[in-house]
């Protein structure tokens, strides 16, 4: 994880984003807070706002999938190019296979974070 946002795992907790405190010094601190106030009336529908929490905390996670797929996509990227740009015309069979299961193996995860990102599970 970068170093511009706090590390850990976040959490929604009654309407706040959570994360464990990197000095140790509480169990949580405050990230965010989802309103359910404003005086101009500026606010997500009350039906929104699991679904905005759930979302906001998974935010780092979120990051942290992104990046391994963009480096997954890089990976196959290159095994597709031939270094003066040109596509490949043909690739081994162990090439074929180091790009499916490097891409396949990132499925299941990447499909838990999201379910849990929408609050399927």
């Amino acid at each position: 994880m970068s170093e511009g946002h706090t590390p850990g795992d976040w959490s929604f907790d009654d309407g706040f984003i959570v994360a464990p405190d990197p000095a140790g010094k509480h169990r949580d601190i405050y990230i965010a807070e989802i309103v359910t106030e404003d005086e101009e009336g500026r606010l997500a529908p009350d039906k929104q706002h699991h679904p905005n929490g759930r979302l906001l905390a998974k935010a780092p996670q979120l990051l942290t999938a992104l990046e391994r797929a963009f480096e997954i996509l890089e990976h196959i990227a290159d095994m597709l190019f031939y270094k003066d740009g040109q596509p490949v015309t043909a690739l081994e069979a162990r090439q074929i296979e180091e790009i499916y299961f490097e891409a396949i193996s990132e499925f299941a995860p990447f499909e838990m974070l999201i379910r849990q990102s929408r609050g399927e599970i």
